[in-house]
């Protein structure tokens, strides 16, 4: 099956379950303690399948590991001009000033960035990433589950939303840049782009948030992602998704 194949149920956003990994290893499970309630820094260990990419143009990203020698990431964090050794896959990362002996740097085989991908406000904002060689999984690296079709997400779901971008408007993540996370409730795509194009010279009838977008965050603000690969919790078992825009 082609891998584009493979992605769509995610592009559609339905949620489901794959195990995609080794015997005795199941994705989306955390091998460590709970998470820190109410926390904005998440503990070491609970994000296992979080991964960071790094470009020669120093040039950060996320992304999620699926299986043993692939990750999901967003396009707009590759150029399709730069050769697959222009990045590099940081896994196991906690805080990306300290290390703590747990992170594995590999280099990339193959980016494959959607072919419908122009700009991250045009959707199909999805690349899949080939390592160089296959992971050997730990308490701080493992796969977290693919969604298939068959189950959709309803609003209100509480999801988790994990990285090391800017905590606030134009405020960069603080050393020692800890992996951070924040839970944030589902808005419906409709809701989503009322509340978006109020105020906007936007035309109300021309949708922002696409099909294959989710749209997270309260109402009156203050917690919310964008343009980054995240992940959702449900039911304690962790799923990727593609796109969060509050």
């Amino acid at each position: 099956m082609h891998w584009f194949q493979f992605i769509k149920a995610l592009l559609l956003l339905n949620l489901g379950l794959l195990v995609v990994t080794e015997a005795a290893v199941e994705c989306g499970r955390r091998q460590l303690l709970s998470r820190i309630m109410g926390g904005q820094d998440s503990k070491a260990g609970m994000w296992p399948w979080q991964v960071m990419i790094y470009s020669e143009a120093f040039e950060l990203c996320g992304g999620s590991l699926i299986t043993n020698n692939w990750v999901v990431s967003a396009a707009h964090c590759f150029n399709r001009t730069k050769p697959p050794s222009f990045y590099t896959v940081y896994l196991g990362v906690y805080q990306i000033s300290v290390l703590n002996g747990n992170e594995v740097a590999m280099p990339i085989k193959q980016f494959i960035v959607h072919p419908n991908y122009t700009v991250p406000e045009n959707g199909s904002d999805i690349a899949l990433v080939e390592l160089s060689g296959d992971i050997i999984y730990t308490n701080h690296i493992q796969p977290v589950c693919l969604p298939t079709g068959g189950v959709n997400l309803p609003t209100g779901l509480q999801c988790w939303v994990t990285g090391w971008g800017n905590i606030a408007s134009n405020v960069s993540l603080p050393e020692p840049n800890t992996l951070q996370e924040v839970a944030v409730p589902l808005i419906g795509n409709q809701q989503c782009n009322a509340l978006f194009q109020v105020p906007s010279p936007i035309d109300p009838k021309t949708y922002v948030i696409s099909n294959d977008m989710l749209c997270a965050g309260f109402i009156d603000g203050g917690k919310d992602s964008c343009q980054v690969s995240n992940v959702t919790q449900k039911t304690g078992m962790g799923y990727t998704w593609n796109h969060c825009k509050g």
